[in-house]
């Protein structure tokens, strides 16, 4: 099972890190034409919302990228 807290695109949110149901998707997240950082995280879609969309990442998880520790 593609779980988005095992993907590489999940970002916790940094206020409440410990609920999960508070997290974004990452995986489109372009950079500011103005200063080159990233989207900000308050901008990002919900990792659930992204999840029940078909047309963004869908319930099969179709950008799921298995996070890897460094």
């Amino acid at each position: 099972m593609k779980l988005c807290i095992n993907c590489k695109h999940y970002l916790a949110d940094p206020s409440f890190p410990e609920k999960t149901r508070f997290s974004r998707c990452g995986f489109d997240r372009p950079k500011s034409p103005v200063d080159g950082e990233p989207r900000e995280f308050d901008l990002l879609m919900y990792c659930n919302i992204a999840r029940k969309y078909g047309d963004v990442c869908s319930i099969e998880g179709n950008n799921f990228e298995e996070a890897t520790n460094v």
